[in-house]
C-alpha cells in the first residue's frame, strides 16, 4: 500500500489494518457513492436485503474485537444521518449513543448505535423494526477494519465483492453502467 493511500486510510479515520480493499474509501465515495445515492432517491433501500445485512454489521456477532465495514460506516453516514429524519432524543448508554430515525420514503424506523473505541476506531449499526429477512452474504468494495487483522477471516457471511457492479447489485439491485 502507498503512502498515500495509507494516508487516505487514516484521513477517513480507517486503520491501515484493512482487509481485502477493492477500492479506498475516498474512491468509494467519488464512484460508487453518487450511483447508490441516486438510485436511493428514486426509492429506499429499507426493506432491500443486501442494504440491511451492509448495514447491520456487528462484530459482537462473531466473538471478536472492534471491527467495522468501511462502506457500511458509509453508507450510514450518508442516507440513514443525512437523509433520515431523527425520532425522539439521541440516548447515550454506557459506549455508545444511541438514535431513532424513521425513513422519510417508507415511514420504516430504525434504530443506529455509534460507538467510538479511540480515535482511529469507531463502528455504527442500524437495525431497522419489522424488516424482511436480510441477505445471507454481506458484499463490501472497501472492506473492514480494525485492530486485529486475526479476527478478520471469523467474519464468515461477509466477502469483498468482484467489481462495483456485483456490490450495487447485491446492495440496491442496480447493473452499473
Amino acid at each position: 500500500m502507498t503512502v498515500a493511500a495509507l494516508a487516505g486510510l487514516w484521513y477517513n479515520r480507517v486503520s491501515p489494518q484493512t482487509i481485502a480493499i477493492y477500492m479506498t474509501p475516498d474512491e468509494f465515495r467519488h464512484r460508487v457513492l453518487p450511483t447508490v445515492l441516486a438510485s436511493w432517491e428514486r426509492g429506499c433501500f429499507c426493506r432491500t436485503p443486501g442494504f440491511l445485512k451492509l448495514v447491520s454489521f456487528k462484530f459482537e456477532d462473531y466473538g471478536v474485537a472492534p471491527m467495522a465495514v468501511v462502506d457500511s460506516e458509509i453508507l450510514i453516514a450518508e442516507i440513514i444521518g443525512k437523509r433520515f429524519p431523527r425520532e425522539g432524543q439521541l440516548t447515550y448508554g454506557v459506549a455508545e449513543r444511541v438514535q431513532a430515525y424513521r425513513c422519510p420514503q417508507c415511514n420504516a424506523r430504525c434504530q443506529a448505535t455509534y460507538e467510538d473505541y479511540s480515535i482511529s476506531m469507531y463502528r455504527s449499526f442500524v437495525l431497522f423494526e419489522n424488516a424482511p429477512e436480510k441477505a445471507s452474504t454481506g458484499i463490501y468494495l472497501v472492506g473492514l477494519y480494525g485492530p486485529n487483522l486475526v479476527a478478520f477471516p471469523k467474519v464468515h457471511d461477509f466477502r469483498l465483492a468482484v467489481d462495483e457492479a456485483e456490490f450495487l447489485s447485491a446492495l440496491i439491485g442496480l447493473s452499473h453502467t
